[in-house]
């Protein structure tokens, strides 16, 4: 997220000049919701009042960054928490930290690995064979501008994990959300969905790959599940909402960037240390906000579906069209087979999660 503001115009010129099905159009404002919360408000601040005693509640990329605070304040209101991640030696870190620093005892790891469909299967089989209700999932986890790569079942590493893998988590999951209802999912999104729509020619990047196109893809399919989820759920009872947490230069998401390119876009001085200059910038407290504002704060049940940006409605740079979601065709049944058939010379992705996005 931090690169895409001093990224996007150059993005939407090269999208255009790579003429893929997917336009950047121009932004329109957002309409506010006149939330009382603004981007300097920390995740405790929106969850201030919550009482989360008997939910349940899952936060992938938990292990650190945003989503280690959201899993965090999420147990301090009283909340079961599911902390998951594709490293359980740092879950366990974790959740340790999270019951010192919160009391709470209702937090244990989980492993899941979202560019794994295996991994994803045996994390939701291990969950529902728990007969735990499900109030609360925070798809938080992704990778970002990474080199490319192909998921252990054939797919681009950023798409794979960003979206594919929590597409899958998130319908395996969904008669459990239906049966707990009032039930809540967050997508976490970023403002780099504007970098590029779905390349519906060539989704896995075969040719012409671009590390930030692919990633503002990947951003973009996440806004259009929660958008569909939303409008197909909503009825019984499980909202769904899409969220750009902010630039949080601390969570490690850009480690596959080099220092030059931050340099380049005027994110980092000379020196190598962070423009502390650019106002855009917050901390992983900040960051984790919009997330649990959208997790358990009432006021945003009343924009369900919509994007959020700074704990209020945010504005989308993407023809971004809930009702279009399922012509990705990555339907239940097709990533409920094995995918065998991926060829074992493929590159597999070996990016880390980050607990933002």
């Amino acid at each position: 997220s931090v690169v895409f503001h001093s990224f996007a115009q150059q993005s939407a010129t090269k999208s255009a000049r790579h003429c893929f099905c997917c336009r950047i159009v121009v932004i329109s404002p957002p309409i506010m919701s006149s939330s009382k919360f603004q981007k300097e408000n920390t995740a405790d601040d929106v969850a201030a009042g919550s009482d989360l005693k008997g939910k349940v509640a899952i936060v992938t990329g938990a292990s650190n960054g945003i989503g280690k605070e959201e899993a965090r304040v999420l147990a301090s209101k009283g909340a079961h928490v599911i902390v998951a991640a594709r490293s359980l030696e740092r879950c366990q870190a974790a959740v340790d930290d999270i019951r010192r620093t919160t009391g709470s005892q209702l937090v244990e790891p989980a492993l899941l690995a979202l560019d794994s469909l295996k991994s994803v299967r045996a994390f939701a089989d291990w969950f529902l064979a728990r007969n735990l209700p499900l109030h609360i999932l925070i798809n938080n986890a992704g990778i970002m501008a990474v080199p490319r790569a192909l998921t252990e079942d054939g797919f681009e590493s950023q798409l794979g994990t960003n979206h594919l893998g929590h597409f899958l988590l998130t319908t395996l999951l969904l008669d459990k959300l239906v049966a707990s209802a009032p039930a809540r999912i967050v997508s976490v999104s970023s403002s780099g969905h504007a970098a590029h729509g779905i390349n519906w020619d060539d989704v896995n990047w075969t040719t012409g790959y671009d590390k930030f196109l692919a990633y503002g893809q990947s951003k973009t399919a996440n806004i259009l599940f929660a958008r569909e989820l939303n409008t197909r759920l909503a009825s019984k009872g499980v909202t769904a909402y899409p969220c750009h947490p902010g630039a949080i230069a601390e969570t490690g998401l850009g480690n596959h960037i080099p220092k030059e390119e931050f340099m380049a876009m005027g994110l980092l001085n000379p020196d190598g240390t962070l423009n502390t200059s650019l106002m855009f910038f917050k901390t992983i407290p900040q960051g984790a906000s919009t997330p649990i504002y959208c997790a358990v704060h009432p006021d945003a049940e009343r924009h369900a579906g919509e994007y959020f940006d700074n704990n209020d409605l945010g504005q989308l740079g993407n023809p971004v069209s809930g009702s279009i979601v399922l012509a990705l065709c990555f339907h239940t049944s097709s990533l409920s087979s094995s995918s065998s058939s991926s060829s074992s010379s493929s590159s597999t992705s070996s990016s880390h999660q980050h607990g933002s996005s």
